[in-house]
C-alpha cells in the first residue's frame, strides 16, 4: 500500500509516540525510556524540518501528551523533558508548528520553571541555542524573579546572556 509521508507519521505517532502501552513501557525504564522518546521527538523534528511530515495536531498532541499531562510529565527524566518541550517550541518558532499563545507560554513556563528546578540540559537545540531561549522567554507568564533565576542559570551554563523582555508596566 502506498501512502503519504503525512500518513506514515501519523500512523507512526498514533501507534509508537502517543501509544498508552508504549508510553508506559517507556516510562518504566526511567531515564533510558525518557531518553527513548525525547529521539523519537528529535526524529520527529527532523522530518518536520526536512519534509514538511509533521503536522500542527501532532505536535499539539506530543504537547498535550508528554508536557501537559501531569502524570507522564513527573515521570519523565527532567532534562529529557526540557529536550522534548525544546523541540516542539523550537519548531513552532521554526513556523512549522502553528501552536497558539496560550499553549507556546504554558510550554514556556514549564520549561524555565523545570530549568530552575533542575539546571539546564545542554543540548544543541536548548541552552546552546540563544536565540530560541530568549524567544521562548517572552512567551512566558512566570513573575520577573524567574526569568531572572532562568537568566542566571542560563548565563551560568553558557557564558553568555539572554535578553529578557522588558516587562515594565505604565503608572507602576
Amino acid at each position: 500500500r502506498i501512502e503519504t509521508l503525512a500518513e506514515f507519521v501519523g500512523m507512526e505517532l498514533r501507534t509508537r509516540l502517543l501509544n498508552p502501552k508504549w508510553i508506559e513501557g517507556m516510562l518504566k525504564e526511567g531515564y533510558a525510556g525518557s531518553h527513548e522518546i525525547s529521539d523519537h521527538l528529535a526524529n520527529l523534528f527532523g522530518v518536520d524540518a526536512t519534509m514538511d511530515g509533521a503536522s500542527d495536531w501532532a505536535w499539539q498532541a506530543v504537547a498535550q501528551t508528554f508536557v501537559f499531562d501531569e502524570n507522564i510529565r513527573s515521570k519523565l527524566d527532567p532534562y529529557a523533558l526540557q529536550s522534548i518541550i525544546g523541540w516542539g517550541m523550537e519548531g513552532a518558532r521554526r513556523q512549522m508548528w502553528q501552536a497558539d499563545g496560550q499553549t507556546l507560554s504554558k510550554l514556556a513556563d514549564i520549561y524555565i520553571q523545570n530549568a530552575i528546578n533542575y539546571g539546564v540540559v545542554c543540548c544543541h537545540h536548548t541552552c546552546a541555542n540563544l536565540v530560541f531561549n530568549e524567544w521562548m522567554a517572552n512567551y512566558a507568564t512566570l513573575p520577573d524573579d524567574a526569568l531572572n533565576r532562568f537568566r542566571d542559570i542560563l548565563t551560568k551554563a553558557t557564558e553568555q546572556q539572554i535578553k529578557l523582555p522588558n516587562r515594565e508596566r505604565e503608572n507602576d
